[in-house]
């Protein structure tokens, strides 16, 4: 649960403690000069009634500070007021609104309880005075730097217990006056109610919107697993996270990286909302990179960056080399059985704090990439194993076929040879027959026309017994008429036609 507590300090919420250099704190019981003496600036109690009644609706707990900023400059006559809110979490006062009339940088965004005017008031409970504090021993270069001449802090009381506190600056030397003081402190005591219930009324709504985005990142999150189930391949798997990713997280773009095979570089799988031109010296990168995605897989703990600021302090390159958003980002290693495989990166435009639950979230989210990845690479491996089945299969059916056509091919040829052998000689002895009976002169001429023929018609016979000797392949058609439909014969033309 976060704490409110408010401090003002000149500029940037600064303090450290003592009345003089040497004195550290000043009680609230000590006797300060009277006002006849250092003159007095007591306010009337309507002054402190319009407060009241200024800041009775408001609710804003950033709006009440600037309210409650600009109506202490005018009661003290101060130079500069800020407030700080107490984080209870990292147990330290940050920064909430600084009003100095200048509209000058605040300074020092966080300081510890205790730590200077702002802290120690708070801390104790009671206020805290400096009237010379470039010479206190306690005092902080930056504000120095910044013209601070005197500091005052008084803490703002819920009852008797602080839950604010508000210090005052100014650039001159100046004796602080006990009606300052205790003006200072009668509005702290007044305003303690109203920040209380400021912090109440934001932790109420941060608590509903913390409920809302719970209940719409795990709806994004069943709606990642339902794409997921149907992600059939790496790259359906990667557009699903991209996209469903980005609007979930509420980022302005996102991109998955995979480890390469000798695991010593990260190779980029899928980007969405990236502009080309900031990804080109990024596609291949070594995984000792010190960049959020390689440190997410060395380490394998995401790496969540809130601010441009604390982005470029921890990994320079990016600030130097990749041209990405000026917000936050994250990255979150994708790990299978503990063992790293890539990353998922995502980044935002402007600045944001993350919780547990935005981390539960993403790494939720990556545990579910993680896994819909192996699927789709087991699935591609069934199916590259299906295909080299398949022409396996297709291959030794054609091989056996092939076989088959041999053996035919074997037959016929043997059949060939055998025919050649009873045949030739019968053939050779057929035509030299007939050309004697031709060549007689003796022989009618009708009948030497049919000896001619009865030749011709053997020297065909034998050029057929050697041509089926020739046959390189079976190539088969239709049976002549008379040979019966349901058979075919050999093609001998275009069976011994060479390959």
């Amino acid at each position: 649960m976060r704490r409110v507590a408010i401090a003002a300090i000149l500029v940037a919420g600064e303090a450290t403690l003592a009345r003089r250099p040497g004195c550290d704190v000043m009680e609230s019981h000590r006797s300060w000069a009277t006002a006849e003496e250092r003159g007095s600036d007591t306010p009337l109690p309507g002054e402190l009634q319009d407060i009241g009644a200024a800041i009775s609706w408001v609710l804003e707990r950033a709006e009440l500070g600037r309210l409650l900023a600009e109506r202490a400059r005018a009661l003290a006559d101060v130079d500069g007021v800020v407030f700080y809110v107490w984080d209870e979490q990292h147990a330290v006062l940050r920064l909430l609104v600084a009003d100095d009339g200048k509209n000058s940088s605040p300074g020092a965004p966080e300081i510890r309880s205790g730590e200077g005017v702002c802290g120690l008031a708070f801390a104790r409970g009671e206020p805290v005075v400096i009237e010379d504090y470039p010479s206190w021993e306690h005092a902080l270069p930056w504000a120095i730097e910044r013209g601070i001449r005197a500091m005052l802090a008084v803490p703002l009381l819920l009852g008797e217990r602080p839950v604010e506190a508000m210090a005052a600056g100014y650039y001159s030397h100046r004796p602080l006056l006990r009606d300052t003081v205790q003006a200072l402190a009668l509005m702290g005591r007044q305003v303690g109610p109203a920040l209380e219930a400021a912090r109440l009324y934001e932790a109420e709504r941060t608590a509903r919107r913390a409920a809302e985005r719970s209940a719409d990142q795990m709806a994004r999150l069943q709606a990642v697993t339902a794409r997921l189930s149907g992600a059939l391949t790496p790259d359906q798997v990667f557009n699903v996270v991209v996209e469903e990713g980005v609007p979930a997280l509420g980022a302005d773009a996102g991109v998955v990286v995979l480890l390469s095979d000798d695991g010593g570089w990260l190779e980029i799988a899928r980007t969405h909302g990236y502009p080309p031109e900031s990804l080109e010296a990024w596609w291949r990168f070594s995984v000792e990179a010190p960049v959020p995605l390689a440190e997410a897989v060395r380490s394998g703990e995401p790496v969540l960056i809130e601010s441009r600021r604390a982005r470029d302090a921890r990994f320079p390159a990016l600030a130097e080399g990749l041209r990405v958003d000026d917000g936050a980002l994250v990255a979150i290693p994708l790990q299978l059985a503990g063992r790293a495989i890539g990353a998922l990166g995502f980044t935002f435009g402007e600045p944001r704090p993350f919780d547990e639950q935005d981390r539960a979230f993403v790494l939720m989210l990556s545990r579910q990439c993680a896994q819909a990845l192996e699927r789709a690479r087991l699935y591609e491996r069934v199916q590259q194993e299906h295909e080299e089945h398949k022409r396996a299969d297709a291959e030794r059916v054609q091989l056996m076929l092939e076989k088959a056509e041999r053996a035919r091919l074997e037959g016929v040829l043997l059949a060939a040879r055998t025919m050649a052998h009873h045949l030739n000689n019968s053939l050779a002895m057929t035509v030299g027959y007939g050309e004697l009976v031709a060549d007689d002169p003796r022989l009618p001429a009708d009948l030497r026309e049919m000896a001619l023929e009865a030749m011709r018609g053997a020297q065909e016979a034998a050029a057929t017994v050697t041509r089926l000797q020739r046959i390189a392949r079976l190539e088969e058609a239709s049976a002549p008429i008379g040979v019966g439909s349901s058979h075919t014969v050999l093609d001998l033309e275009r069976s011994s036609k060479p390959l």
